[in-house]
């Protein structure tokens, strides 16, 4: 008997169980049909091809018993949970700005589009300098 068989076997277990007792009750026969079942159907095959039903059977034992514990300590208190309280991200749609509020951002845009067009102005002039000639950058 090989206890790195029986710790990966109770890992996979207490997984699988602890899945179902946290899934949404309304999904549980989906996640059985398509979670569950495969991985028992897995778990009995490999244990019959190579002939471990006793490790599979003590890892079965022992995530049950782990569930058990870790049910009367802690599971009970804990809800179900239920589609009111899932959140998905990403799902909300954008805030979108009141139309006052876009108006007074829209003006606001402009009035720096201006004003970053005159800054540009000033900044050509000064390149130019203030008659039209080139600034003197000869030192003296």
């Amino acid at each position: 008997m090989s206890s790195l068989n029986v710790i990966g076997l109770t890992l996979l277990d207490l997984v699988l169980i602890f899945v179902v007792l946290r899934v949404e009750r309304r999904v549980v026969w989906l996640v059985l049909l398509l979670l569950v079942a495969p991985a028992a159907l897995a778990m009995a095959r490999w244990a019959s091809v190579l002939g471990h039903w006793g490790e599979t059977t003590l890892a079965l034992g022992i995530a049950l018993a782990v569930t058990a514990v870790w049910w009367l300590a802690i599971g009970r208190r804990l809800p179900r949970p239920n589609s009111d309280v899932i959140k998905v991200w990403g799902q909300e749609k954008p805030a979108r700005p009141k139309p006052e509020e876009a108006r007074a951002l829209k003006t606001e845009n402009e009035q720096l589009r201006e004003r970053n067009e005159q800054l540009e102005a000033e900044l050509r002039q000064l390149k130019t300098g203030h008659n039209g000639d080139r600034p003197n950058t000869s030192k003296n």
